[in-house]
């Protein structure tokens, strides 16, 4: 043995045993594995320390959905027993009293009843770099009275944007987080042996604000961006009971969705505008998501089978009722603007929505070389909300329209059907294949009323010892659907006579939206887990997909992703184990465009102006461990490095067939990459002061870095955000909240006693 390492160990030793040595004078903090409480048990784990955080820490995307601040923390688990083994009590809390903390608790007779209760919190962190003029009053955002009558004021919009950019540099921080609370409650009663009854609640409250954006004159307008306040509900009853045999159950279930938003609506302000005229407004209002309501009655079961081999059957028949009947808003909230067309044709949508879900699959084992699986799922999707008819519409808040605009109910039914088959061909060899069916039938309001898609699967695990697996496996699909309508939708949105004229700016006859159009699918995927060794464990993973939209002229053309990656674990000495691991992923995805400007009501097909795009994802994940006993069963060491880089890129040009710049005048250009990394290190070093008792220090090196165009640099007034196709610059009228995600790097320092009971 090392000198240094016997004096290690000498030095720990006589540490140790002063440590005990200390604990034993203390007497009760030296408990065994298990308290007894005299009726009853007591075990679990409290770990409690403090923390010290330093660095650059400003960036929200340190905190988005966790709260790590300097201070103390601590966690426990614990579980009391009844002796007799009939009644129990289990909770546990982490991060106790900080902003994402969490308790459960569990409270029961074993075999007879239990009650679960949860408390949940977590934040939600958009920006620390915020910065408006607007002051909210409950869902209304106010600017600046004097700000907007100056900017009404002005001839010009470079005297617009002068006084816009001198405004917005006393713009005051406003939060942009909310904070999401979540309760639970639900009792389980076991009356009899064979039968189960249970009844819950669940409650999940939002509160705070979230970046919310409002465009007023589009196209070619002003765009706000404000801290839009959140202020809603979801709450979820359960009920249930179930008869459950040696060979069968039996089970029957409600459930019953409720959400509620508080702000019937968000208001926000034109900053250009103090007051209405007829093709102007000084106000721009939305409506929150309405509320509504959904019931859900399930009936679910499985039973054995009674024929000459293993079979089972299960199965699953729900329907389902949803509802909607928040109030409609008024067309316009521009006072300028008034027409007895604009009267409410009612008074809201008495929206209501019927489903119904059949699942049911078969199992069994006919030979012991052969397994069969078959199954079935039916889901249907019924629109009852009765068609309303506006007579009329206001378009971006400033000029009437008279025309008849319709709703559109949307129906759909989806059939899926599919058989899987094993055979063991030898020992070592298993073959599989199977066959699965999709079916689309829609509403004549989508563009394709029906589609089908054919898959055929095959696959081969290989497993020549019982340290080695080697899978692989193929599927490719067929998607087909009946013949395109690009206007359907218009068809019921507007009136007969209407139809002609709305088609002449429609969308192009050549587009085909991805989730209805002809498809070709292949997808390969191959594993490998070895284990050579007690001490080695080798895995290996890899995939591969292509979508290819063969009938797709303007859309989608195809979607390409692939991934590799291996993880290793070796253990070369009693005290030392090392592990490592890589992924890597691309995602890949190509589409072809055309502008179609507008010329005398007429939308104008120019190949000329055909683009096409390249947008690629770049996902890398790469780690490394070490976990060292430096003295057995006394002090050990735990190290590791995380990396996780991701690079966003999208390329774009104009038609290859074009010998001249697109008409009109926009050229396809490539965006810059988006990039972001996260480098995390980590070492915990734990020493046992007793059994029981483990005092444990944890270090934390985290560093993000990122580079995304779309945010860098963002400030409230940008002066050079107005930028045509051809790249001419004008007077920018926008207000931004110069929302920004910045790096960040963290120490943390943790030190804290685990102690076992």
């Amino acid at each position: 043995m090392k000198a240094s390492q016997r004096v290690l160990r000498g030095f720990l030793a006589g540490l140790h045993l002063a440590a005990v040595s200390g604990l034993l004078l203390a007497g009760p903090l030296v408990a065994q594995a298990e308290m007894d409480l005299g009726t009853a048990t007591l075990s679990g784990e409290a770990e409690f320390g403090g923390r010290l955080v330093t660095g650059d820490t400003s960036s929200s995307k340190f905190e988005t959905y966790r709260d790590l601040d300097t201070g103390f923390f601590g966690s426990v688990n614990f579980l009391i027993e009844g002796k007799e083994g009939k009644y129990f009590f289990s909770g546990s809390a982490t991060d106790i009293a900080e902003g994402d903390q969490h308790y459960e608790a569990r409270i029961g007779r074993y075999g007879r009843y239990r009650l679960e209760l949860e408390y949940d919190e977590m934040p939600h962190q958009f920006s620390n770099t915020a910065r408006s003029l607007y002051t909210r009053t409950g869902s209304v955002l106010d600017f600046p009275d004097a700000t907007q009558a100056a900017l009404q004021g002005a001839a010009t919009a470079a005297a617009r944007a002068a006084i816009l950019g001198g405004a917005l540099s006393g713009a005051q921080t406003v939060p942009l987080e909310f904070e999401q609370k979540s309760g639970r409650a639900e009792f389980f009663y076991r009356p009899l042996a064979d039968v189960e009854l249970n009844a819950g609640y669940r409650i999940q409250d939002k509160d705070g604000t979230r970046p919310f954006g409002m465009v007023f004159g589009s196209p070619g307008g002003t765009f706000v961006n404000v801290a839009a306040p959140i202020d809603d509900q979801t709450h979820e009853v359960t009920a249930g009971v179930e008869l459950a045999r040696d060979t069968w159950n039996i089970r029957l279930d409600y459930i019953g969705s409720f959400y509620n938003d508080e702000l019937e609506s968000i208001t926000v302000d034109n900053p250009l505008r103090a007051t209405d005229i007829a093709t102007a407004t000084s106000r721009g209002r939305t409506s929150t998501a309405p509320d509504s309501s959904a019931h859900t009655f399930r009936l679910s079961g499985a039973t054995t089978l009674p024929v000459g081999f293993p079979a089972r059957f299960a199965g699953t028949f729900s329907y389902g009722l949803r509802f909607q009947d928040d109030g409609f808003l008024p067309h316009t909230i521009n006072s300028a603007i008034v027409s007895p067309l604009l009267a409410l044709p009612q008074n809201d949508l008495d929206g209501e929505v019927h489903t119904i879900l059949a699942n049911l699959l078969l199992t069994g084992r006919p030979h012991p070389d052969w397994n069969v699986t078959t199954r079935y799922r039916m889901y249907d999707y019924t629109d009852k909300t009765g068609i309303v008819a506006f007579p009329a519409h206001v378009l971006n808040d400033q000029s009437l329209v008279v025309d008849t605009r319709f709703t559109t109910p949307s129906d759909h039914t989806v059939h899926n059907a599919g058989v899987d088959v094993s055979y063991r061909v030898a020992r070592p060899t298993t073959v599989k294949a199977g066959y699965e069916f999709e079916r689309w039938d829609r509403s004549s309001h989508r563009e394709v009323e029906h589609t089908n898609e054919h898959i055929a699967k095959f696959g081969v695990d290989y497993r020549p010892a019982n340290w080695a697996l080697l899978r692989a496996g193929y599927n490719v699909g067929f998607k087909q659907g009946s013949s395109y309508n690009t206007f359907a939708h218009l068809a019921h949105a507007v009136l007969e006579e209407e139809l002609a004229a709305a088609e002449l700016t429609s969308q192009s006859i050549l587009l085909r939206k991805y989730d209805q159009a002809n498809r070709i699918r292949h997808q390969v995927s191959l594993l490998a887990q070895l284990t050579p060794r007690e001490d080695l464990t080798l895995a290996f993973n890899a995939g591969y997909g292509r979508s290819d939209y063969h009938d797709t002229t303007l859309g989608l053309t195809d979607d390409e992703r692939w991934s590799a990656g291996f993880d290793v674990s070796y253990t070369p000495l009693e005290w030392l184990t090392l592990s490592t691991w890589y992924t890597f992923e691309l995602i890949e995805f190509n589409q072809s465009q055309r502008f179609r400007s507008v010329v005398g009501g007429v939308a104008v097909d120019d190949p000329v102006n055909d683009w096409v795009s390249t947008s690629q994802d770049l996902i890398h994940t790469a780690g490394a461990g070490a976990d060292i006993a430096l003295i057995k069963n006394l002090l050990d060491l735990s190290l590791s490095y995380v990396v996780q880089a991701a690079r966003g890129q999208t390329s774009a040009s104009g038609s290859p067939g074009a010998t001249s710049p697109a008409s009109d005048g926009g050229n396809a250009v490539d965006y810059p990459d988006i990039k972001d990394t996260l480098h995390t290190v980590a070492a915990a070093l734990r020493y046992h002061v007793l059994k029981n008792l483990t005092a444990k220090f944890e270090y934390r090196f985290e560093v993000f870095l990122q580079d995304n165009f779309k945010t860098d640099g963002l400030d409230p007034f940008m002066p050079f955000s107005n930028i045509n196709g051809s790249g001419v610059i004008s007077p920018s009228n926008d207000v931004f909240l110069g929302d920004r995600q910045q790096d960040f790097h963290a120490h943390i320092f943790a030190l804290s006693l685990i102690y076992r009971f």
